[in-house]
């Protein structure tokens, strides 16, 4: 009887069987990654479907209250905006349809499906970055379900189209000291313009997700106001709950 040859997930043997590839981001995920990695590959059409015909993925819901508010200055003594911030210059993150629709009659913080299911009637939600990195990180951790390869487009907001109050926010997102919510209704097209384009990379994601945890966690211990409530753990983690 012929001896049977096993074969073991190597990089000699996985490159011709697409079910024994392992990901090159395998190395950063832990279980439970992979099981939300799954659950985004196993919806991966449905969320293209409503993406590219509704402009949202689905979890769009009217929420009276984001959670916890905060000044907006808190952000700009942090490490995470010293780093990756660009004071002054706001960029609102969608899907290319939401897109076409902005530039024509401009961003409205009611009366439409928004990409997060903390999206408040009233509240628009924008980002002090103009770095790639943190878009993407937004683009797979809170706007696209964590899918790879989601086309969005990124707009710019000219500061004199901001007339409500801004205001920080309090989630899990790593970047968020860098998030900004403004509490307006529309802000006019005039004031938009569309500066670049991109496809989500979880790669990237995962590359850059320790970085992103050690900046905010240096956040959340020096400028959050219940610092005393944060443990590097469950920030590292990513299992950081809202302070009570």
């Amino acid at each position: 009887m012929s001896k049977i040859k096993r074969k073991h997930l190597t990089t000699k043997n996985t490159s011709k069987r697409k079910d024994l590839r392992v990901p090159e981001y395998d190395k950063y995920r832990c279980d439970f990654d992979r099981e939300l990695d799954n659950f985004s590959d196993f919806y991966s059409a449905q969320i293209r479907h409503n993406w590219k015909t509704i402009g949202v993925i689905g979890l769009s819901s009217k929420i009276k209250s984001s959670g916890e508010k905060f000044p907006h200055s808190l952000k700009y003594f942090s490490e995470m905006f010293k780093k990756y911030g660009s004071r002054g210059r706001f960029f609102h993150l969608t899907s290319p349809l939401n897109a076409s629709k902005i530039l024509n009659v401009g961003l409205k913080g009611e009366g439409v499906r928004k990409n997060t299911s903390m999206g408040c009637v009233g509240e628009i939600y924008l980002v002090e970055s103009d770095s790639e990195k943190i878009w993407n990180y937004i683009g797979i951790s809170q706007l696209g379900m964590g899918l790879n390869g989601l086309p969005f487009d990124v707009l710019e907001i000219d500061v004199n189209g901001i007339y409500g109050e801004m205001f920080s926010e309090n989630c899990n997102d790593y970047p968020s000291p860098l998030h900004t919510m403004v509490k307006q209704n529309i802000i006019e097209a005039k004031w938009i313009k569309k500066v670049s384009e991109f496809k989500t990379s979880r790669i990237k994601y995962y590359e850059d997700r320790s970085e992103l945890g050690n900046l905010k966690l240096e956040y959340l211990q020096n400028h959050y106001p219940h610092s005393n409530t944060i443990s590097k753990n469950s920030v590292i983690e990513g299992r950081y709950l809202k302070a009570a």
